[in-house]
């Protein structure tokens, strides 16, 4: 029986960009699997190390559960789609290729995932760098309390407080397993040209249709912060202006996932607060273009803008005020307010 006709009850997707230094490591802790039935899917983004040469030699050693999917470099997101197009599995579970999943990573989050019915498992990890090893859970449990039930309660408890940044709940893919048939059912997809916090927004995107979630507070997964070769590195050590798409594309997603999923009805605030960031978002994209149609791109913002607050869609609280004030009447007030902003975001995200 050859691979396409084969059903394996987990894919685990890792996408690999010059990731040379600890991929051996990596790819040793996924077949140092206690949970034996899965197949492992390797997309080299157009790596210019001796990645792609690793990959090749462990699907040698493979051939019957490894696929290897190989191109130029096109960013993490969209080798993450190449992998969930070519999953076969049942559930689907990421791994970073700089990072160590524990032994019993895959065997646990499925038993927890089969044995609670669950439309997504999750579990604590360890995260490590140079400086420390803290264990952190993806979202808090109250006592022993380890599961949410029921698609309101999900989203009281996890999907609101990650759309609204609540830094005491986490969207960090490899610390969970998804139901793909729910991920095609809701066409969830990672969202191309995000290389920064593009794990989030699949997160929320996946939670939105989840209606059961068990946790373990086993930390499963070595999370390895700092790495130089990092796809987040690659992205945060860029030119401003890729930096501010980036930030604006995540923004307009996030505030497209809340109107997806109809969260407004219950949190108008809510969904005011995500167009006040995208409009914010796109100014500081707008103010880091280098093309030369600044005033008419703001002109036509505030006319977006202006429709928006026709609707009553627009935030009432006085740091949105000052922004939309500066956006109707004295755009030039908006590169100081901008970078204001910045400085907040930079201390939130470090």
């Amino acid at each position: 029986m050859n691979r396409s006709e084969r059903k394996f009850p987990i894919s685990v997707i890792v996408p690999v960009f010059n990731a040379a230094k600890r991929l051996r490591a990596c790819l040793d802790a996924l077949t140092a699997q206690t949970f034996g039935d899965w197949e492992l899917i390797l997309i080299d983004d157009g790596s210019q190390d001796r990645s792609a040469e690793i990959c090749r030699e462990h699907r040698a050693k493979f051939p019957e559960r490894v696929v290897l999917l190989e191109g130029p470099n096109t960013g993490v997101s969209r080798a993450r789609n190449r992998g969930l197009d070519a999953a076969r599995g049942d559930w689907i579970a990421f791994c970073d290729a700089d990072d160590a999943p524990e032994p019993r990573w895959l065997e646990l989050l499925y038993a927890n995932a089969v044995r609670d019915r669950a439309d997504l498992s999750c579990c604590a990890f360890r995260e490590v760098d140079a400086r420390e090893s803290r264990i952190r859970t993806n979202f808090p449990v109250a006592g022993e309390k380890r599961i949410l039930d029921g698609a309101e309660e999900v989203r009281r408890h996890f999907l609101m407080p990650l759309l609204a940044g609540d830094r005491s709940v986490h969207g960090y893919l490899f610390a969970s397993l998804f139901r793909r048939d729910l991920i095609e059912e809701n066409r969830v997809r990672f969202v191309p040209g995000v290389a920064m916090k593009e794990d989030e927004l699949f997160y929320m995107d996946y939670l939105g249709g989840a209606r059961r979630i068990t946790a373990a507070a086993e930390p499963l997964y070595r999370y390895i912060r700092g790495e130089e070769f990092s796809a987040t590195n690659v992205h945060r050590n860029s030119g401003d202006f890729r930096r501010e798409k980036n930030w604006m594309l995540y923004a307009k997603s996030r505030l497209g996932i809340c109107r997806k999923y109809g969260l407004a009805a219950a949190a108008p605030e809510l969904e005011r607060e995500l167009l006040l960031r995208f409009f914010a978002h796109r100014v500081q994209t707008i103010s880091c273009d280098p093309g030369k149609s600044f005033s008419r791109k703001l002109r036509d913002l505030a006319g977006v803008a202006g429709i928006a607050r026709g609707e009553n869609l627009l935030p009432r609280s006085a740091s949105g005020k000052v922004f939309l004030f500066a956006l109707f009447h004295c755009r030039a007030l908006l590169p100081a307010i901008c970078a204001a902003q910045r400085r907040r975001e930079r201390r939130r995200n470090s």
